[in-house]
Protein backbone atom coordinates (compact mmCIF):
# COMPACT_ATOMS: atom_id res chain seq x y z
CA UNK A 1 0.00 0.00 0.00
CA UNK A 2 2.85 2.35 0.77
CA UNK A 3 4.59 1.48 -2.49
CA UNK A 4 1.40 2.47 -4.36
CA UNK A 5 1.13 5.68 -2.28
CA UNK A 6 -2.24 4.77 -0.81
CA UNK A 7 -1.46 5.82 2.75
CA UNK A 8 -0.91 9.21 4.32
CA UNK A 9 -1.50 11.09 7.54
CA UNK A 10 -4.54 12.89 6.14
CA UNK A 11 -6.28 9.85 4.64
CA UNK A 12 -9.42 8.07 5.84
CA UNK A 13 -9.52 4.33 5.09
CA UNK A 14 -12.20 1.65 5.05
CA UNK A 15 -11.54 -2.09 4.94
CA UNK A 16 -14.33 -4.37 3.76
CA UNK A 17 -14.02 -7.65 5.67
CA UNK A 18 -11.51 -6.61 8.33
CA UNK A 19 -11.48 -9.90 10.21
CA UNK A 20 -9.49 -9.62 13.44
CA UNK A 21 -8.14 -6.15 12.71
CA UNK A 22 -4.61 -6.90 11.57
CA UNK A 23 -4.59 -4.14 8.96
CA UNK A 24 -6.26 -1.59 11.23
CA UNK A 25 -3.58 -2.13 13.86
CA UNK A 26 -0.76 -2.02 11.30
CA UNK A 27 -2.02 1.07 9.44
CA UNK A 28 -3.31 3.19 12.34
CA UNK A 29 -0.03 5.07 12.75
CA UNK A 30 0.14 6.00 9.06
CA UNK A 31 -3.33 7.48 8.44
CA UNK A 32 -5.86 9.92 9.88
CA UNK A 33 -8.48 7.22 10.48
CA UNK A 34 -9.05 3.59 9.58
CA UNK A 35 -12.40 1.82 9.76
CA UNK A 36 -12.97 -1.90 9.49
CA UNK A 37 -16.23 -3.72 8.90
CA UNK A 38 -17.04 -7.41 9.06
CA UNK A 39 -20.16 -9.58 9.12
CA UNK A 40 -18.84 -11.57 12.08
CA UNK A 41 -19.46 -10.22 15.58
CA UNK A 42 -16.66 -12.49 16.87
CA UNK A 43 -14.16 -11.04 14.39
CA UNK A 44 -15.12 -7.49 15.35
CA UNK A 45 -14.82 -8.34 19.05
CA UNK A 46 -11.32 -9.75 18.49
CA UNK A 47 -10.36 -6.77 16.31
CA UNK A 48 -11.45 -4.36 19.07
CA UNK A 49 -9.20 -6.15 21.54
CA UNK A 50 -6.29 -6.08 19.06
CA UNK A 51 -6.78 -2.38 18.33
CA UNK A 52 -7.40 -1.21 21.89
CA UNK A 53 -5.53 2.04 22.36
CA UNK A 54 -5.64 2.97 18.66
CA UNK A 55 -7.79 6.09 18.91
CA UNK A 56 -8.18 6.47 15.15
CA UNK A 57 -9.57 2.95 14.56
CA UNK A 58 -13.31 2.26 14.26
CA UNK A 59 -14.66 -1.27 13.94
CA UNK A 60 -18.25 -2.18 13.14
CA UNK A 61 -20.30 -5.25 12.44
CA UNK A 62 -22.17 -4.92 9.14
CA UNK A 63 -24.77 -6.75 7.09
CA UNK A 64 -22.37 -7.63 4.26
CA UNK A 65 -24.98 -6.45 1.76
CA UNK A 66 -23.86 -2.82 1.33
CA UNK A 67 -21.96 0.08 2.91
CA UNK A 68 -25.08 1.79 4.25
CA UNK A 69 -23.29 2.54 7.53
CA UNK A 70 -21.34 5.30 5.77
CA UNK A 71 -22.13 8.64 4.21
CA UNK A 72 -21.21 9.40 0.63
CA UNK A 73 -17.67 10.63 -0.02
CA UNK A 74 -16.48 9.57 3.47
CA UNK A 75 -13.23 7.81 2.56
CA UNK A 76 -10.05 8.41 0.60
CA UNK A 77 -9.20 4.74 0.27
CA UNK A 78 -11.31 1.56 0.44
CA UNK A 79 -9.60 -1.82 0.43
CA UNK A 80 -10.58 -5.47 0.62
CA UNK A 81 -8.01 -8.12 1.47
CA UNK A 82 -9.19 -11.61 0.59
CA UNK A 83 -12.85 -10.71 1.22
CA UNK A 84 -14.15 -10.20 -2.31
CA UNK A 85 -14.02 -13.95 -3.04
CA UNK A 86 -16.78 -14.41 -0.46
CA UNK A 87 -18.88 -11.70 -2.09
CA UNK A 88 -18.18 -13.35 -5.46
CA UNK A 89 -19.31 -16.74 -4.13
CA UNK A 90 -22.56 -15.10 -3.01
CA UNK A 91 -23.26 -13.90 -6.54
CA UNK A 92 -22.35 -11.17 -8.98
CA UNK A 93 -25.30 -9.04 -7.85
CA UNK A 94 -23.63 -8.62 -4.44
CA UNK A 95 -20.26 -7.84 -6.07
CA UNK A 96 -21.90 -5.22 -8.29
CA UNK A 97 -23.62 -3.68 -5.27
CA UNK A 98 -20.28 -3.38 -3.48
CA UNK A 99 -18.67 -1.68 -6.48
CA UNK A 100 -21.58 0.81 -6.53
CA UNK A 101 -21.29 1.38 -2.79
CA UNK A 102 -17.51 1.83 -2.89
CA UNK A 103 -17.97 4.42 -5.65
CA UNK A 104 -20.49 6.18 -3.41
CA UNK A 105 -18.41 6.24 -0.20
CA UNK A 106 -15.14 7.23 -1.91
CA UNK A 107 -14.25 10.85 -2.41
CA UNK A 108 -13.60 11.80 -6.05
CA UNK A 109 -10.13 10.56 -6.96
CA UNK A 110 -10.20 8.06 -4.08
CA UNK A 111 -8.54 4.67 -4.30
CA UNK A 112 -10.08 1.18 -4.24
CA UNK A 113 -7.76 -1.79 -3.76
CA UNK A 114 -8.93 -5.38 -4.09
CA UNK A 115 -6.42 -8.01 -3.06
CA UNK A 116 -7.91 -11.18 -4.57
CA UNK A 117 -11.18 -10.86 -6.48
CA UNK A 118 -12.24 -14.52 -6.55
CA UNK A 119 -10.97 -18.00 -5.81
CA UNK A 120 -11.80 -19.40 -9.24
CA UNK A 121 -8.11 -19.50 -10.33
CA UNK A 122 -8.86 -17.73 -13.59
CA UNK A 123 -7.02 -14.42 -13.60
CA UNK A 124 -8.20 -13.52 -17.11
CA UNK A 125 -11.83 -13.85 -16.01
CA UNK A 126 -11.13 -11.83 -12.87
CA UNK A 127 -9.55 -9.09 -14.98
CA UNK A 128 -12.52 -9.10 -17.34
CA UNK A 129 -15.02 -8.84 -14.46
CA UNK A 130 -13.12 -6.13 -12.60
CA UNK A 131 -12.73 -4.04 -15.78
CA UNK A 132 -16.44 -4.40 -16.51
CA UNK A 133 -17.42 -3.45 -12.97
CA UNK A 134 -14.95 -0.56 -12.92
CA UNK A 135 -16.23 0.91 -16.18
CA UNK A 136 -19.08 2.74 -14.46
CA UNK A 137 -16.95 4.97 -12.26
CA UNK A 138 -13.36 3.85 -11.87
CA UNK A 139 -10.11 3.86 -13.79
CA UNK A 140 -8.10 0.64 -13.49
CA UNK A 141 -4.51 1.42 -12.46
CA UNK A 142 -3.33 -2.09 -11.55
CA UNK A 143 -5.02 -4.92 -13.40
CA UNK A 144 -4.54 -8.19 -11.55
CA UNK A 145 -0.82 -8.18 -10.94
CA UNK A 146 0.59 -10.67 -8.46
CA UNK A 147 3.09 -8.53 -6.54
CA UNK A 148 3.49 -10.67 -3.44
CA UNK A 149 6.33 -13.02 -2.54
CA UNK A 150 4.43 -15.22 -0.09
CA UNK A 151 0.90 -15.07 -1.49
CA UNK A 152 -0.47 -15.72 -4.96
CA UNK A 153 -3.30 -13.19 -4.60
CA UNK A 154 -3.93 -10.75 -7.44
CA UNK A 155 -4.05 -6.99 -6.88
CA UNK A 156 -6.53 -4.64 -8.52
CA UNK A 157 -6.08 -0.92 -7.88
CA UNK A 158 -8.91 1.29 -9.06
CA UNK A 159 -9.34 5.05 -8.78
CA UNK A 160 -12.69 6.80 -8.58
CA UNK A 161 -13.14 9.19 -11.47
CA UNK A 162 -13.25 12.87 -10.65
Amino acid sequence: MQRWQLLGRGRRLLEIGCGIGRFQKALAGNVLAVTGIDVSANMIRTARTRCAGCNNVTLSECSGRDLALFASASFDFVYAVDSFPYLFQSGMTLVEKHFEEVARVLRPGGDFLILEFSYRRDLDSDRFDVRRLASTGFDVLIDGTQPFNLWDGAAFHLRARI
